[in-house]
């Protein structure tokens, strides 16, 4: 049995609990009914025929590559890359309190899990999200990278003012500081920042990243295997590694499912083992869902040697958390 998840998003994919199971139910499940559980390609062909439903899909890839790998008896990473067993953790603190306090969090996650990537929200007011890089750096110190997530949150002549003044403070880069749609909006950003900018929901396919490349704005970008699957996420690594832009596992709310999912394509691959992995959100949760969870050590989430994805679901938990 491969297994994987779905998570829902309808603010950012339009896709909702109820939804995903449809298309699961009434589209895709059908549509590879007797494929053979290594035929990748054409169980893309066959469930590409329905637009959208990006976690849907991303989620039948994750499956058929975790039981691919059970069936090999090896972990994922062993099969699509082989690079490694382990991911720098880029931990984020989702909150949009006040800056002390979240400079606190920051300070203490450091200190309990060695984290040396931190990622941390803003777009809502400059002057609070000024304030906010001002104490975590200085709560960390300047040994931990710093990275900002606006989501689409300024205006682009907000951020043109606003970004500069982030240099002082070593930020890594800006993730989304301006609406996605507002391209010449956002290489103007890029012309003042000063600092890399990240794409993430406005460059989710390889078409989109492949005409973002050729702007020249970009930097960086968060591949999303919750989105993207493992399949379409190697496309975006290649293309990546062709366009010179430095590739990221973005976090997508996962539990340790995606966690561990996410992960194995990190380790696998040079480019993203040697930068870092957002795959931390777990942490956040109420309950596990999984027997064994992710092992966090020195700011790194070692992957066990179990085959496929490396998750052995908590059957009880999941029947107590059941909606339907």
């Amino acid at each position: 049995v491969g297994i994987s998840e779905a998570p829902a998003r309808p603010m950012i994919y339009g896709e909702s609990v109820n939804s995903i199971v449809t298309a699961i139910d009434q589209w895709f499940g059908p549509a590879l009914i007797g494929l053979e559980h290594d035929s990748i390609e054409e169980a893309w062909a066959r469930i590409d025929r329905v637009e959208g439903n990006v976690c849907a899909k991303a989620a039948v890839d994750i499956a058929m590559h975790d039981l691919i790998a059970k069936v090999a008896g090896q972990p994922l990473w062993r099969l699509i890359g082989g690079y490694s067993n382990e991911v720098e953790v880029c931990h984020g603190i989702f909150k949009l309190g006040p800056p002390e306090e979240i400079a606190a969090e920051a300070k203490e996650a450091v200190n309990r899990y060695g984290f040396r990537w931190l990622k941390l929200k803003a777009g809502v007011d400059p002057e609070r999200d000024t304030r906010l890089v001002a104490a975590v750096r200085k709560a960390v110190g300047d040994g931990v990278h710093i990275t900002i997530d606006c989501n689409h949150g300024y205006a682009s002549h907000v951020a043109e003012k606003i970004l500069p003044a982030w240099r002082d403070y070593g930020v890594d880069w800006i993730e989304e500081p301006s609406p996605g749609q507002d391209v010449h909006g956002r290489a103007r950003v890029a012309a003042v920042a000063g600092i890399p900018l990240m794409l993430d929901e406005s460059a989710q396919t390889p078409a989109a990243v492949f005409q973002e490349m050729q702007r020249g704005v970009c930097s960086v970008l968060s591949i999303k295997p919750a989105r993207s699957g493992i399949s379409q996420s190697r496309k975006l690594l290649t293309l990546c590694e062709l366009g010179g832009l430095r590739p990221v596992i973005g976090s997508q709310g996962d539990s340790e499912v995606g966690a561990f999912a996410a992960a194995q394509l990190g380790a696998a691959q040079r480019s993203i083992a040697n930068t870092c992995a957002e795959v931390s959100f777990f942490l956040e949760m109420k309950e596990s869902i999984v027997v064994e969870r992710p092992l966090l050590r020195d700011g790194k989430l070692i992957l066990p040697e179990r085959p496929g994805i490396g998750v052995v679901i908590d059957e009880d938990v999941v029947a107590r958390c059941r909606m339907r």
